[in-house]
């Protein structure tokens, strides 16, 4: 059992020295042989470490144990009183039987020794080579794993801005019709506010000339109020001659029919035949002339009433 387990240790070291020494799979190769290979070669490492320091352990043991054998036989062969030389030792099959086991436990230390000298020295030369490689494989498996997640944040961030930079430039867009917007409402208002200014330049003599219609309005009223007056008199004088002038006539017509009557028919013959109708006449004609010049005077131009 001893011998089995001396030479998996052995055989494992052997391994392990031939992996440290050709290198293959710890400082060359893809990075992902690398990823596979170190961490089993750490482990394989400390598997044959940890069975050669078993295996010291163990003939420890057993070299305790031969010796306890040992000081037994020893113990016994003197209690025993029997003086006996070599050979005779050898005789005993107990004696014989103990130091076979002293000598097997000697044989297994001296090899468990030996196997844990080389154990260590490859420990020594390669497991802190095997243990950097397998700790950086996984900083660099990590690292890997961090260069993915920030390539798929890099990935996010970029659609994120390619949305930024399409809502910028549609912004971009919207700001120039509103400015475009704004631009033509200031040119509006400016155009407005200039022709403001000139209507308020022109309300005043626009207010003068409406000042000075309304007074030749004013003016023409108050004439004609004075024209309608004296139109008025005017009738009132010629309802008054035609009044007169009837009146006269009626007066004529009875002091020709007085006169006719002291007369006689003679008379009234000779009266009625020498009269003429001239006097009526011409004092019609007066007061129509009267009447014409008075109005002409009195309307104001155009006026030409009968």
């Amino acid at each position: 059992m001893m011998k089995k387990v001396i030479t998996i240790v052995v055989l494992q070291a052997t391994m392990l020295y031939y992996l440290i020494s050709a290198g293959g799979c710890l400082s060359g190769g893809h990075g992902q042989d690398r990823s596979v290979a170190v961490p089993q070669v750490a482990a394989l490492a400390r598997n044959v470490a940890d069975g050669a320091q078993l295996l010291i352990v163990q003939s420890l043991q057993v070299a305790d144990i031969s010796n306890t054998v040992q000081q037994y036989v020893d113990l016994q062969a003197e209690n025993e009183g029997s003086v006996r030389s070599h050979n005779d030792m050898e005789a005993v099959p107990e004696l014989r039987k103990a130091h076979e086991l002293v000598s097997k436990a000697n044989v297994v230390k001296r090899e468990a020794e030996g196997v844990g000298e080389v154990c260590t020295q490859l420990m020594e030369a390669g497991l802190p080579l095997v243990v950097r490689e397998a700790q950086n494989s996984q900083q660099f498996a990590n690292l890997q794993a961090q260069h993915a997640e920030n390539l798929d944040s890099l990935r996010s961030i970029s659609q994120q801005l390619a949305n930024l930079q399409i809502a910028h430039i549609a912004n971009v867009f919207s700001l120039h019709r509103f400015v475009q917007r704004r631009y033509t409402q200031s040119q509006q208002f400016a155009n407005l506010q200039a022709q403001h200014a000139e209507n308020l330049d022109s309300v005043p003599s626009f207010t003068q000339q409406l000042a000075h219609l309304q007074a030749e309005h004013e003016q023409q009223i108050a004439q004609l109020y004075l024209a309608e007056e004296q139109i008025a008199q005017l009738d009132r004088v010629t309802q008054q001659l035609a009044n007169l002038q009837l009146e006269h006539e009626t007066r004529i017509s009875e002091l020709h029919q007085a006169v006719a009557n002291s007369a006689g028919p003679s008379a009234w013959g000779n009266t009625q035949g020498s009269r003429s109708p001239d006097l009526s006449v011409a004092v019609c004609i007066v007061c129509t002339t009267l009447l014409t010049v008075i109005r002409m005077n009195s309307c104001p131009d155009g006026y030409t009433g009968a």
